[in-house]
């Protein structure tokens, strides 16, 4: 006879039911990575709950704090349907400036206009330039949207303003500065031209590499040779911005030039280049691609695979070239038309 008030049997393969509690309770006990639920469970906090979280991290070390906030922004990127806003804004009071960086560039995918006060305040006011510089890289995002119309005017405003005055302020880090002047390069207005003129005059490197970037995100040609000449530059961080810049203007007068740094020394910088000729597509980028598709190197090898996937996309992006039909565009590039009866 079985005893009834045991109370029903538990299955020893089900899964444990995760809450806020449990999960904060497995943090402060050290119980290492956190499975796919409890990640889940930290999505869309509310802010007393991001609260109670925060002050469990702080009974973290700085690196343990920073390895699972890394794990939260990878995770969001990752496009796994998450939102960890709500404990990236509580970690902006993080003592370690490492942490805040992290959290700032987590905020950057947030497309809630709730943050934009958040991060002008942490890009005029952290005591951390690398901070500062991740927060005006956030803005940028916003800054486009309220170009294309996409944001309410006072935010927009507030936004655009907000990374003018950083960008001429002379007293600022020049990587907070070029920061700004990046973000705001989608803005159509004619001073931004001007600043990013005087960017790409300054001394500062880092002031020449945010122009580079301002360039690319006007999406106009009048920066092409600009960006081409910088393609030939020492700096590498030049010649990998040159190249995306010149992968987002889209322009095939850039094809050459681009793929001359296939043969890069610096892997990013092939990797950007590689990019930039799969955005821009079309037979000769796929062709200049093509002719590094058996180099030694693994990394560059994936490079150009990646490329030649982009430039698969820009040129059919609706692949109806493997449906076939009549609908289908022609493979390997523009194809003679038919002779008429005339011509027989």
């Amino acid at each position: 006879m079985t005893d009834s008030s045991a109370g029903p049997a538990q299955d020893p393969d089900a899964q444990p039911v995760h809450t806020l509690d449990s999960v904060v309770a497995a943090l402060v006990a050290g119980e290492g990575d956190l499975s796919d639920d409890q990640f889940r469970v930290l999505s869309d906090l509310g802010s007393g709950d991001a609260d109670r979280f925060h002050d469990a991290l702080a009974g973290l070390d700085p690196p343990a704090r920073f390895a699972l906030l890394n794990a939260l922004v990878e995770r969001e990127r990752a496009g796994r349907l998450l939102d960890f806003s709500a404990i990236y804004r509580t970690a902006l009071r993080d003592d370690d400036p490492g942490v805040r960086a992290l959290v700032v560039a987590g905020l950057a995918t947030c497309e809630d206009a709730g943050v934009i006060p958040v991060l002008l305040d942490a890009a005029r006011s952290d005591a951390d330039e690398t901070v500062r510089a991740e927060a005006c890289i956030a803005l940028g995002p916003f800054a486009l949207r309220a170009e294309l119309g996409r944001l309410r005017p006072a935010a927009g405003a507030a936004v655009v303003d907000g990374l003018r005055n950083l960008a001429e302020d002379a007293s600022e880090d020049p990587a907070v500065r070029a920061a700004a002047v990046a973000g705001l390069g989608a803005v159509a207005e004619p001073w931004v031209q001007d600043l990013i003129y005087d960017a790409y005059e300054a001394a500062d490197p880092a002031m020449r590499v945010g122009a580079l970037q301002a360039m690319g995100r006007t999406a106009d040609d009048y920066w092409l040779p600009t960006l081409i000449n910088a393609m030939d530059s020492a700096d590498s961080d030049e010649r990998y911005s040159a190249a995306r810049g010149a992968g987002e203007i889209a322009s095939e007068d850039a094809v050459i030039p681009l793929a001359a740094l296939l043969a890069d020394d610096a892997l990013d910088v092939v990797e950007a280049a590689a990019a930039a000729l799969g955005e821009i597509g079309g037979p000769t980028a796929v062709e200049q691609l093509e002719e590094y598709g058996s180099h030694p190197d693994p990394a560059v090898r994936a490079a150009i695979e990646a490329g030649l996937q982009a430039a698969a996309f820009t040129d059919d992006p609706l692949g109806l070239a493997t449906m076939g039909g009549p609908f289908a565009p022609p493979l390997g590039g523009p194809q003679p038309a038919p002779a008429s009866p005339a011509d027989g």
